[in-house]
This record gives structure tokens, C-alpha cells and sequence, in this order.
């Protein structure tokens, strides 16, 4: 899976490993992040969600994802 990054002109193609890797990444920026808390890849949602330095506006898009582990994992420490 690779995803299109817009903003880039012209727009570049990430593979999913390597958006994980960045979500993972503690200083990854914080618009990264929320951008990547919508990822349709669960790896990256769930990267993100386990990313201490993840600003709340990801947290909040990850509070309403449709899959339970991606919602719980801030519960179990991931923010911290």
C-alpha cells in the first residue's frame, strides 16, 4: 500500500513501512501526525496512536476510528 502525499508538488507516493516509520517517530511534526491519524493503514493509525509526542488533534481523530485496538491503544500508555 502506498499513500499520496499531496502538498508536494508534484505529489509524492510513501509506502506503508515508511509511514510507519514516521508515525512512530517522536519528532515527527505534529501536522504529520493528525494528517496520518486518518490513514486508511491500521499500521499507521495505530503508530500514531502509540506515538507519545502525537498532538491532541490526532488523539481526537483516533478516539472515533473504527477499529477498537486503534481506540484503546492511548488507554494502555501509548500517549505517554
Amino acid at each position: 500500500m502506498t499513500t499520496r502525499l499531496a502538498s508536494p508538488d508534484p505529489p509524492i507516493e510513501i509506502d506503508e513501512a515508511a509511514l510507519v516509520r514516521i508515525a512512530s517517530s517522536p519528532g515527527s511534526a505534529p501536522a504529520i501526525l493528525t494528517h496520518l491519524a486518518a490513514s486508511t493503514a491500521l499500521t499507521v493509525r495505530a503508530a500514531v496512536a502509540m506515538n507519545a509526542s502525537a498532538p491532541p488533534a490526532s488523539h481526537a481523530i483516533l478516539a472515533c476510528d473504527d477499529d477498537e485496538r486503534v481506540r484503546l491503544l492511548p488507554e494502555r500508555g501509548g500517549d505517554g
